[in-house]
This record gives C-alpha cells, sequence and structure tokens, in this order.
C-alpha cells in the first residue's frame, strides 16, 4: 500500500484560493471560474412568425430537437468542462431554411480575455433576417452581439 502523502492536505486548499483569488480579481462572481455554471437561452425572433427547430449537442451531450413557438424560448444549463473546451453547437430550421451554428463556446463566451463579455446567462436572438446570424442579447440595454451563421454540417 502507498504511503500517504499529507502535502497533499495543504496543496488543494492553496489551489482552490488561488483559483478563488482569480477568478474574483478577473470574473467577478460565477464569471470564468473553472467548471462555471452556464445558462444559455434561445428565443424565436423569427420575423417570419415560423416556429423554430432547434437540435443542440456538445461533444457529449445530445438535447434533442425541440420546437420553439414565436415569441417562446427554451434553455438549457451546464458547466464548462475542466479543460475549457465545452462548446454546443445548434442546428435550426424554420420553413425554407436550415442553418449552423456554435451556441457556446469557450473562446468567445467564457473568455477573460476575449472580444465579447463573459456570459452567465447567454440569451440568443434568433430573428432569421435581420442580422443576418444568432445575436447575443446584452443587459445593460446596448446593441446585441451579432454572428454569422456556421457553414453547413452534419451531425
Amino acid at each position: 500500500m502507498a504511503a500517504y502523502k499529507p502535502y497533499c492536505l495543504i496543496l488543494i486548499p492553496i489551489l482552490i484560493l488561488l483559483t478563488a483569488s482569480f477568478h474574483v480579481a478577473y470574473g467577478g462572481v460565477d464569471d470564468s471560474l473553472l467548471l462555471s455554471y452556464k445558462h444559455v437561452v434561445i428565443r424565436n425572433d423569427l420575423t417570419s412568425k415560423d416556429n423554430l427547430v432547434v437540435h443542440c449537442k456538445s461533444g457529449d451531450s445530445d438535447l434533442g430537437r425541440v420546437t420553439i413557438p414565436y415569441g417562446g424560448s427554451w434553455g438549457f444549463r451546464f458547466r464548462v468542462n475542466l479543460a475549457h473546451t465545452t462548446r454546443f453547437y445548434c442546428h435550426f430550421t424554420w420553413p425554407g431554411q436550415s442553418k449552423w451554428f456554435d451556441i457556446f463556446e469557450v473562446l468567445r463566451d467564457d473568455n477573460i480575455g476575449g472580444p465579447w463579455p463573459i456570459c452567465r446567462e447567454c440569451v440568443w436572438s434568433i430573428d432569421g433576417d435581420t442580422f443576418g446570424g444568432p445575436c447575443r442579447i446584452r443587459r445593460d440595454g446596448k446593441p446585441p452581439f451579432c454572428f454569422g451563421w456556421n457553414p453547413s454540417k452534419g451531425f
């Protein structure tokens, strides 16, 4: 049987304190801590007022197909993985349209040094026409961050 190493009892609390200090200094409460909690919300704002069918997946989760009526929303919750590589991508369909988008990716949505603010609750508007792609809604009332659709790909 291996000998017990008492230095582990010191190392673990030190790592927790360092992570928490970094988190408070740079991310605020619940923003960029490893394994941070996230909530993605998708709103159906289609200008055509059609139902929006959404099918989201990550590397290890298939959230299934969901139909969101016009004016409605749907969301899911998860934690960012330890490697900080969490990514969810969604297939969006409505009459005459089939589009793909990475609805959550760490480099865009959970990156302290990135060009966009970190989101704990990432609210996305899908309107189909106005902005040419999904828009992440800002809580400060300023114009949303809008992005283009991904090139087509299959699940």
